[in-house]
C-alpha cells in the first residue's frame, strides 16, 4: 500500500507514475488531496482545541484554591462541552484516516521508471526469444494440475494458510524448488563475477 504522507505530499507525481500504468489507476488518486487537506485542518482543530483545554483544566485548579464554586461549575460545564466538541473531532477524524486507508488500499503501487508503460502485461514488449516453442501431439496440462496428482503441490492448504495465489511445496516439489534456487542463485553469482567460498 502507498504511504498516505507520501502520497499527499507528491500527489502530481504519483499520480504521472499511475497514468503509465492505467487511467484508471491514477483516477483512483482523486478526492485523496481533498481528503488529506480535510484530515490536516481536523488535526489542527482537535490540537488547538486540546491545547484549549488544557489550558481550562489548569485554570480549574488555580479557581480550586480560590474556592469559588459557582465560577468553578461554569468551567466544569465548559470543559465538558470542550471535551465533547473534541470528541467529536477526534470521531470525524477517525473516519477520514478510514476512508484514506481503503482508497489508497484500492490504488495499486507505482511502477517502476524501468517498466513499460501499460494496463497488464499484454504491454509487455518481448525483449528476446530463445529456442522454438515445443509442439505436442496432445493437451498439456497446466502446472497445477500436474503438481496436485503428483502429490507434490497442495493449493487447498496454501489457499487456507495464505490466501489465492500461493502454493505449498511437498516432498521431491520441495526438493526440486530448493535446486531451483540453488541454481538460480549459482548462476547469478557466476554471472557478477563473485568467486566461490
Amino acid at each position: 500500500m502507498l504511504d498516505a504522507r507520501y502520497v499527499a505530499d507528491n500527489l502530481d507525481e504519483v499520480r504521472r507514475m499511475l497514468r503509465r500504468r492505467s487511467p484508471a489507476a491514477a483516477a483512483l488518486l482523486d478526492g485523496i488531496s481533498s481528503l488529506s487537506s480535510k484530515r490536516r485542518e481536523l488535526i489542527g482543530r482537535t490540537e488547538a482545541l486540546q491545547a484549549q483545554r488544557n489550558a481550562a483544566n489548569d485554570g480549574m485548579a488555580q479557581l480550586a484554591k480560590s474556592g469559588d464554586k459557582v465560577a468553578m461549575g461554569q468551567r466544569r460545564e465548559e470543559l465538558k462541552a470542550l471535551s465533547e466538541r473534541i470528541k467529536d473531532l477526534e470521531s470525524e477524524l477517525s473516519a477520514i484516516e478510514t476512508e484514506m486507508q481503503d482508497r489508497l488500499l484500492s490504488i495499486p503501487n507505482v511502477p517502476h521508471a524501468s517498466a513499460p508503460d501499460g494496463e497488464s502485461d499484454e504491454q509487455n514488449p518481448t525483449v528476446r526469444t530463445w529456442g522454438e516453442a515445443p509442439k505436442f501431439a496432445f493437451e498439456p496440462k497446466p502446472h497445477w494440475e500436474i503438481g496436485t496428482s503428483l502429490g507434490i503441490l497442495d493449493l487447498e492448504r496454501a489457499a487456507k494458510l495464505s490466501g489465492a495465489r500461493f502454493s505449498v511445496v511437498w516432498g521431491a516439489g520441495a526438493r526440486l524448488e530448493r535446486a531451483l534456487i540453488t541454481f538460480m542463485l549459482d548462476l547469478h553469482t557466476r554471472d557478477n563475477g563473485y568467486t566461490e567460498v
